[in-house]
């Protein structure tokens, strides 16, 4: 009869929807969609640990926390933010990850403006401290500096960043909520102009708003990324590797 994927979705959006088309382009298998909208977290589960599923592909960060409780069925997540948060060392749980590598985003950056020798980054040690960290070996090793500030609430934001000013020669936006909100995007767009400090973003949504280069993943390609991952679990491939 072969396999069975449920795919659980956190949003009926547009980068999650081209994601699900990715993963579903390889799929031979037959597949049943779940909105997270239509059921409780404890339905969810219920439902997935009782229906025929061999395999669960997550989307978004939403869908991932709802089925982070199910054991006996790997699941593959993709447009997940920080999904290590929530994996906690799950070994049924692999995925894409939706953040690209420091150290990749640092030498794109460097091929665009050579001239960079210091980065500033405000990050939430609770969502994004691994970023930091990973971000922080590979600036060290292109002999770049990172000066980053740790931020626990949103209204620390504009005093923080008047710290990088005549300090840093860009300033790093990652995906951080605390970090990144409505009112302190207008606060970093600003300071970015009057201090004549580029912004490398994480979305293109922020260069209409004045951020200099962003730097994304193609929710399509990631799909199909995860789909290879489920076909290979699917065939036996165990999901730790």
């Amino acid at each position: 009869a072969g396999s069975h994927i449920a795919v659980v979705y956190s949003l009926n959006v547009p980068p999650y929807e081209t994601a699900v088309q990715g993963a579903q382009s390889l799929f031979r298998q037959s597949f049943t969609r779940i909105a997270l909208t239509d059921l409780s977290n404890p339905e969810i589960q219920e439902e997935l640990r009782f229906s025929n599923a061999d395999l669960i592909l997550a989307v978004g960060t939403n869908a991932l926390t709802a089925v982070k409780n199910i054991r006996n069925i790997p699941i593959v997540y993709i447009m997940a933010l920080h999904p290590e948060n929530i994996v906690n060392g799950a070994t049924n749980i692999t995925g894409v990850d939706l953040v690209i590598p420091p150290e990749k985003q640092i030498t794109t950056l460097l091929k665009i403006i050579p001239s960079i020798q210091s980065v500033g980054l405000l990050y939430d040690p609770s969502q994004t401290g691994l970023l930091r960290q990973k971000a922080e070996s590979a600036a060290e090793g292109l002999n770049m500096q990172l000066r980053s500030a740790p931020v626990y609430s949103s209204n620390q934001v504009p005093d923080l960043l008047k710290n990088f000013r005549n300090q840093v020669d860009v300033f790093w936006m990652v995906p951080d909520l605390t970090v990144v909100t409505p009112k302190t995007v207008e606060f970093l767009i600003l300071f970015s102009i009057e201090n004549k400090i580029p912004i490398l973003t994480f979305s293109d949504k922020y260069l209409k708003l004045g951020a200099l280069i962003s730097i994304s993943a193609d929710p399509y390609d990631m799909g199909l990324q995860a789909g290879e991952m489920a076909q290979r679990i699917l065939n036996g491939t165990p999901v730790q590797s």
